[in-house]
């Protein structure tokens, strides 16, 4: 466990133990030194991390004060690691982001702190993550897994060594967990019939592969299935077994400067991660025709006019209150539930 966290902890016991009251003093920086055998800068930010979660408050020159909020925000929280990406580039096209800070809000409101430890897709990274978990003794654990085949064997560990777990957005039947995920079959079919009902006569696929049972392949089957019902449009399969954003731009440039395009056209991509990197790489070409582009989570580049989007919202609260759900009740009943996307257009 991080020091601060255990001093924050400590502070909190504090608190009880000696019954101060809301605007009573806590032991300064010196006096937090002496009982507890920290650094000035552990205590730095275990306080700060207090009083901006309004346990504690300060008055400059004079010190630090117990806040007026409630007592269930003095109980001992519950260590609950979670392991995500944290691109930059990632996180601006991505639920991810903001489905943390609500997961976060709800994890504290329960008596339950969150450790973030980033993979950034990396996959090295991702398992030196998931050995050093392994070797702690925490509460539960959240992992938005990036989906490596090589770390299935230590996701599977986790799972097994922690039963208060819960995996978000990817399905991968190789690991006994819980999952919760947004619906990406339905999804991918409602975004293609968008596309399709638009009467246009060739649609570029653009995806990648991925783990089975993940969430690109469960989108590709939504998009499969639903391409059955239209057999009078055109498909264009690309797929790229990419691993670096640059190479994948590259190719995707010289496929569409070579291409004979008649419009209007859709594209459909898999996620907007990749839809970010394809406009970024090919918006000089195809920003002289009439197009649509069907895509997960809202993009976030300025498209002009003359393309009609179509996206995929998820429910981010739904999605928390099942994560907190699984993490406090039943724990060890294995479930995997589903959150409906809702479909948007632009």
């Amino acid at each position: 466990m991080s020091k601060y966290i255990e001093l924050k902890k400590n502070i909190i016991n504090y608190i009880k133990e000696k019954d101060l009251k809301p605007h009573d003093l806590i032991p300064s920086t010196k006096g937090l030194e002496e009982l507890y055998n920290v650094s000035t800068i552990t205590i730095r930010k275990a306080i700060d991390e207090l009083v901006n979660e309004g346990v504690l408050y300060r008055v400059h020159g004079k010190g630090t004060y117990v806040a007026e909020k409630e007592n269930k925000y003095l109980e001992i929280y519950n260590v609950i690691p979670t392991i995500f990406n944290d691109d930059p580039v990632i996180n601006s096209c991505s639920i991810m982001p903001e489905l943390l800070k609500v997961i976060q809000k709800k994890l504290f409101a329960n008596q339950m702190e969150m450790i973030i430890s980033s993979h950034n897709y990396n996959e090295n990274l991702e398992r030196n993550i998931l050995k050093h978990v392994l070797r702690k003794e925490i509460d539960g654990i959240i992992i938005m897994q990036a989906g490596h085949p090589s770390n299935i064997p230590y996701y599977s560990q986790v799972a097994n060594k922690f039963t208060n777990n819960v995996f978000i957005d990817t399905y991968i039947p190789e690991i006994d967990s819980n999952f919760v995920v947004s619906d990406n079959y339905m999804a991918s079919y409602k975004l293609c019939e968008k596309l399709c009902e638009q009467k246009i006569r060739r649609i570029y696929r653009i995806t990648y592969s991925e783990v089975k049972g993940t969430a690109v392949s469960d989108r590709q089957k939504g998009l499969d299935d639903c391409i059955k019902k239209y057999p009078n449009i055109e498909f264009v399969n690309i797929n790229y077994n990419y691993v670096d954003f640059n190479d994948f731009k590259e190719k995707i440039y010289n496929f569409f400067k070579e291409e004979v395009i008649k419009e209007p056209f859709g594209i459909f991509i898999i996620n907007a991660v990749t839809a970010h990197y394809f406009y970024e790489a090919c918006h000089d070409i195809i920003n002289k025709y009439k197009w649509h582009l069907a895509t997960f989570e809202k993009p976030i580049d300025k498209y002009p006019k003359n393309v009609h989007i179509y996206w995929a919202e998820q429910n981010l609260d739904a999605i928390a209150e099942k994560v907190i759900e699984i993490l406090k009740i039943n724990p060890s009943q294995k479930q995997h539930v589903y959150i409906p996307a809702i479909i948007h257009n632009i």
